[in-house]
């Protein structure tokens, strides 16, 4: 079983997202999990409802803090922040194979709800492309 983390710095929806994704598109044939940097951010409710709208609950989700400990359990560190670019603590472990997927974090989107909620759709569907790539790659879905 391949182990995944899905990590961002401030972490309130992106990585929830992409492991709801990996859980629901891995079909049990990868372990994956959300970290973050700062820890006490919880699932931003925008999040938790564009994932309902398509039948992913991420509503009991909580992030992992990352340590290092952590990283030496996983094999693949997908950062979705610019943040975590280039300062992601997990890509000085030689072995460790990163990916850097660049989503907008939807939860600094000012506006109503519909523009938030329209935000969020739309990080959802890029979170969904790239898991679905990535899973393609390291286990051929």
């Amino acid at each position: 079983m391949v182990k995944v983390m899905f990590l961002c710095a401030g972490n309130p929806c992106r990585s929830q997202m992409a492991q709801g994704f990996a859980k629901a598109i891995g079909k049990g044939l990868i372990e994956s999990c959300s970290v973050v940097m700062k820890p006490g951010a919880n699932v931003d409710p925008f999040a938790i409802k564009v994932m309902n709208e398509i039948d992913i609950d991420i509503s009991s989700y909580r992030s992992k803090v990352l340590d290092r400990e952590l990283i030496q359990t996983m094999d693949i560190v997908v950062t979705l922040c610019g943040d975590m670019d280039k300062n992601c603590p997990a890509r000085k472990r030689a072995d460790m194979r990163s990916i850097h997927v660049p989503v907008r974090d939807p939860s600094v989107i000012e506006g109503s709800e519909e523009e938030k909620l329209a935000a969020f759709r739309k990080a959802r569907e890029q979170i969904r492309a790239q898991v679905g790539l990535l899973l393609t790659r390291i286990i051929g879905l």
